[in-house]
């Protein structure tokens, strides 16, 4: 009986210990707001001209608006898996839709000799419209997403080898589609 009591007292206390250790979700939701806050800065810091202003600061705006849900939780020792739900919007549909019209636009503009039209500037305008037109449908690219995660002690970190995944995922599938036309 005197063993059982022990027995008890190690299981008890090994939840309680297992209790206090960080869990790879809660690390995952603090990487997601700092990498949310990162992301900003990052976009705060490039360079524009006069005409892209208008777009950049409105995708800025979309691209710092998505939303996340944190999901399953698998933990393997000292590795982790953690689940992430993106819902942002689709600005990867509006770059591919804006690109398609744009081409059709500039070669009528090309070929025109009597129009004096700046292809340059007629891009921007397009891709102003589209982006207005994505705003308005609302957030409707949503992709669930794997965050690796490394124990380092008592902490959890993730692993940035799920960077580019996670930041198309908040650009709305913009990055893979932009990879698509540049192979």
């Amino acid at each position: 009986m005197k063993t059982m009591k022990h027995i008890l007292l190690l299981l008890v206390f090994s939840i309680l210990l297992s209790g206090c250790a960080a869990k790879p979700s809660k690390s995952v939701d603090a990487y997601m707001k700092e990498f949310k806050t990162n992301m900003l800065n990052d976009l705060a810091s490039e360079d524009q001209t006069e005409q892209d202003q208008e777009v950049f600061q409105m995708m800025k705006e979309m691209i710092s608006d998505f939303e996340y849900t944190i999901g399953k939780e698998t933990i393997n020792g000292n590795s982790a898996e953690v689940e992430v739900t993106i819902k942002a919007y689709a600005l990867g549909e509006a770059f591919e839709n804006a690109l398609k019209e744009y081409i059709v636009q500039a070669m009528a503009v090309l070929t025109d000799d009597d129009n004096t039209q700046d292809i340059h500037a007629l891009m921007y305008e397009i891709w102003a419209t589209k982006i207005t037109e994505c705003k308005e449908k609302g957030k409707t690219y949503s992709e669930t997403i794997t965050l690796n995660l490394e124990k380092n002690g008592k902490e959890w970190t993730v692993l940035h080898d799920t960077d580019i995944p996670l930041m198309n995922a908040v650009n709305g599938n913009m990055y893979n589609i932009m990879q698509m036309y540049q192979n």
